[in-house]
């Protein structure tokens, strides 16, 4: 049943159902975002004395929001790039650095003709929005998980790109290095140590599989990654990662320990969080 609120009375219902939940500032974009996928602008909001809302719907989100549970699980996508990816519990979130990543990978390669591989693409979101960006580029992107390869799949369908996707663990790939240019990864790599001090909303609805690495082998899929790429990339070959911030140069070292060339960039927030191999 849909009901006619005073904004200011609803505001302040949503808000005062968050206390104690959720940070106030949270709790004001979190609100805005919720208008605004009713297809209320800010604008709307500040031209409008009522606002009519779905009542359940709302009562639904309240609840959601209340155990922690991120916003963009709840609505089912999130924006990346300026583009909207679908997602759910079986990928992560795209997230601001992952974007900064992405856009060190275009401005390096804005010619023509690249082959790229995106390793465990999870909701596609680096490999589809590099097919957009790269002029004539030919995409591949793998994923250990069948579901959020269906996920990714969705994405790359829904949007109109032409990304090649296929099911692969890269510590036992099927793939040849040698088929690319350019490979990129954000691939687990918090130690499960570490879970105790993740927030609750990401330990208890984001995929466990994409965020955690061995806690006593917290490299394993750089390594991994490496050791297939290095031998066989092309000559001029570049490896772009995401990476753990107190890992960043020992995933350098280890490159550096294969002759090739390593640079890391910090990101939006200062830390150790990207990262370009040259081959």
């Amino acid at each position: 049943m849909k009901k006619a609120w005073n904004k200011n009375e609803l505001k302040k219902w949503f808000s005062d159902s968050l206390n104690g939940h959720l940070p106030v500032s949270e709790v004001d974009n979190i609100f805005f975002r919720l208008l605004a996928d009713e297809g209320l602008s800010r604008l709307d909001w500040a031209c409008q004395v009522e606002i009519i809302i779905e009542q359940k719907k709302w009562n639904d989100y309240i609840s959601a929001l209340q155990v922690d549970m991120p916003i963009q699980y709840i609505l089912g996508y999130e924006w990346f790039n300026n583009l909207k990816f679908k997602v759910n519990e079986h990928v992560l979130i795209p997230r601001p650095e992952t974007a900064e990543l992405v856009e060190w990978i275009i401005k390096d390669n804005m010619h023509s003709g690249v082959s790229v591989l995106d390793i465990g693409t999870g909701s596609g979101c680096i490999a589809i929005t590099l097919d957009a960006a790269l002029d004539a580029a030919r995409i591949t992107a793998t994923d250990i998980s069948d579901k959020a390869l269906q996920v990714a799949m969705a994405n790359n369908a829904s949007l109109g790109r032409n990304v090649t996707f296929r099911q692969d663990d890269i510590l036992n790939t099927r793939l040849n290095a040698r088929d690319f240019d350019i490979i990129v990864s954000n691939p687990p790599y918090i130690p499960l140590n570490e879970a105790s001090v993740l927030e609750k909303r990401v330990l208890d609805f984001e995929p466990h599989l994409a965020l955690f690495s061995d806690e006593d082998a917290p490299l394993q899929f750089y390594k991994s990654i490496l050791a297939f790429a290095l031998p066989k990339l092309q000559s001029g070959g570049r490896l772009y990662f995401e990476a753990h911030e107190d890992y960043a140069h020992d995933v350098a070292k280890l490159a550096q320990l294969n002759n090739c060339q390593a640079r890391i960039n910090k990101d939006m927030f200062g830390k150790n969080r990207m990262m370009k191999i040259s081959a």
